[in-house]
């Protein structure tokens, strides 16, 4: 009996088996099978000639060498084109994060720049606003010295109007 040593790993949809002991195995099943299969001429799964062999002389049929690096070929194949297409993802994804963050620091730098014109709008209204104060605080004077003068005029009118009649 073989022992079995695989490793098992999982992420998302797709399931990874890693046998540590692969050439061992293909060794020890194609010899079984020999074993079953003693008829002249008769093929084994894996495609050897009727040779006699033992585990020390196996030779691996060149057809499934063939197939296997075949495979492995488009596999890697595969795998490059996967690669240059999330590479590209990738770059397209940075692209777009720096232009976001581009965006991000033109309008918080226009928004500061829009804030400080209000705040210096306020204190030149503020400072507007205190001259105007000052201007009228002198408005009670003016409105005293007025009100005496039209008092003056009334008394005036009166004694105008008063003499002539």
């Amino acid at each position: 009996m073989v022992k079995q040593a695989t490793s098992e790993s999982t992420s998302g949809n797709q399931c990874s088996f890693v046998a540590t002991d692969l050439e061992e195995r293909i060794r020890s099943s194609s010899c079984k099978r020999e074993s079953a299969h003693p008829q002249e001429g008769s093929h084994t799964p894996l495609g050897s000639s009727d040779r006699s062999m033992s585990p020390d002389t196996y030779a691996p049929d060149p057809s499934v060498i063939l197939g296997i690096e075949a495979h492995a070929k488009a596999i890697a194949t595969e795998l490059d084109v996967m690669m240059r297409d999330l590479r590209g993802s990738l770059h397209g994804m940075s692209d777009l994060t720096r232009e976001y963050a581009n965006c991000y620091l033109t309008s918080i730098s226009s928004s500061c720049d829009s804030v400080d014109a209000v705040i210096k709008n306020t204190y030149a209204l503020l400072a507007k606003t205190e001259e105007l104060m000052g201007t009228l605080k002198g408005k009670d004077k003016l409105q005293q010295q007025i009100k005496q003068l039209k008092r003056l005029v009334d008394m005036f009118e009166s004694h105008f109007v008063n003499s002539l009649t």
